[in-house]
């Protein structure tokens, strides 16, 4: 969370949410259950820093390009369930990988 406030983002916290979102021209918002596992957080900031390496530019960005807004997913999908396997939480693997599944068909609609 240090890391994102350092780059100039926000972090808020909000009960039963975990989301990254972005800001046009600015780095954006890291949105966090007090909850949160380790491993979500480091999801969203994923998320927060892919954003930043494209130059902040907005959400309207990543509507009109899903295949970018995929990328993100996928490697902040791929890096929580290589955690969870690296400490033997199979069942937490699989999980993530059903909800990687379902956020790439709500992107592409596939």
């Amino acid at each position: 969370m240090q890391r994102i406030q350092g780059a100039g983002g926000t972090v808020e916290f909000r009960a039963g949410t975990l989301a990254f979102s972005p800001t046009r021209g600015a780095p954006g918002k890291v949105i966090l259950d007090p909850n949160a596992s380790i491993s979500a957080v480091r999801h969203e900031a994923g998320h927060f820093f892919d954003d930043i390496g494209l130059g902040s530019p907005g959400m309207g960005y990543y509507m009109q390009n899903p295949s970018v807004r995929w990328a993100s997913e996928y490697s902040s999908y791929m890096r929580e369930i290589r955690a969870a396997r690296l400490i033997g939480e199979r069942d937490a693997a699989r999980a993530l990988l059903w909800d990687a599944r379902a956020e790439k068909t709500a992107i592409f609609g596939r």
